[in-house]
């Protein structure tokens, strides 16, 4: 078994075993929470939101029904195929999932997708034998899974945009997908990477020369926004940030912020806008941006010490401005 996954790995690292540029999902636990029509509804957003990463022709959608097995024969059908990505949205447990799949459907299926998002309790649990995230990962072609090995809170289907980007868009191997956007997290201590993670979804990325400044951001003392002020709700402190693209090609752009901790050790967020710019950004070769951006003044005394990360195309993937201040 490893010996065969060893090989295959080696395959898809020289290009001799190839994914196609497409996404299959299946999501049985939305009917928790709608009817048909809301399912449809749901399908469509997700759809929408993937399209930043995928074509609308690239992303199979699968409609789940509980009543029989025909959804699940259809998804089960669509891992032969050579997926790149499958995310599947469904209750679950070590060695099944929505609506009635087992180990031995996904072994008798011999699936071929890269990569699997399993949204579902405890199929990663890699202490029992008959685990189901490992019938994915060893039983066909494929390389990685990330997967729970406890239970865990199965949400609404939704895009997983930061990791989509970063695998799709940035070039980035799976480990940074996937750890960095949960660091600190305590969804973290579920969901592990399954199969190798120094592997790449996309080694065809070109990358370029991304510039960010400033690499630090000092807010100075303000005063804090009184409960019964509505300053809270409206003023803000802002400040520029300046993007550059010095590379030879065109730069993909994300960002995301951390939550900063309070003087009396309550998490508090200070929400980022940057205004008229919606990320992912795109940068020409030789263009640049200065982005006006604003945080809101927090409701309490704090003290801001956060990091806002940006990730890109750019030959360093991850670059950070810090963010420190003191609300008084």
């Amino acid at each position: 078994m490893l010996v065969n996954y060893f090989k295959r790995n080696h395959d898809y690292r020289n290009g001799l075993l190839t994914f196609n540029k497409k996404m299959l999902a299946y999501a049985p636990a939305i009917l928790d929470y709608n009817d048909e029509n809301g399912q449809e509804q749901l399908i469509g957003n997700f759809i929408i939101q993937a399209n930043n990463f995928y074509d609308g022709e690239q992303i199979n959608f699968i409609r789940a029904n509980l009543n029989n097995s025909q959804s699940d024969n259809a998804y089960l059908t669509e891992l032969k195929d050579y997926y790149e990505w499958v995310y599947y949205n469904g209750h679950g447990a070590p060695n099944f999932h929505q609506v009635q799949i087992n180990p031995i459907n996904i072994f008798e299926t011999e699936p071929n997708a890269l990569f699997y998002e399993i949204n579902s309790c405890n199929v990663g649990k890699f202490s029992e034998g008959d685990y189901m995230a490992g019938y994915y990962l060893f039983s066909g072609n494929s390389l990685v899974a990330y997967a729970a090995t406890e239970p865990i809170t199965v949400q609404v289907a939704s895009p997983n945009n930061l990791p989509l980007f970063l695998l799709t868009k940035a070039g980035s191997d799976f480990d940074l997908a996937f750890k960095e956007p949960y660091r600190g997290n305590l969804i973290d201590t579920a969901l592990h990477i399954l199969g190798d993670p120094t592997l790449k979804m996309r080694y065809d990325i070109q990358k370029t020369n991304l510039t960010i400044e400033p690499q630090k951001i000092d807010l100075g003392t303000f005063s804090h926004c009184p409960e019964d002020d509505p300053c809270q709700y409206g003023e803000q402190l802002s400040f520029n940030i300046r993007i550059s693209n010095n590379g030879p090609n065109k730069a993909v752009i994300h960002h995301q912020g951390l939550t900063p901790i309070s003087e009396i050790g309550v998490p508090y967020r200070i929400s980022f806008n940057t205004g008229e710019v919606t990320f992912p950004l795109t940068l020409e070769p030789n263009e640049d941006i200065t982005i006006i951006a604003t945080t809101n003044i927090p409701p309490i005394p704090t003290k801001v010490d956060r990091l806002l990360k940006f990730y890109s195309n750019s030959n360093e993937v991850t670059q950070e401005i810090e963010i420190i201040g003191e609300a008084t």
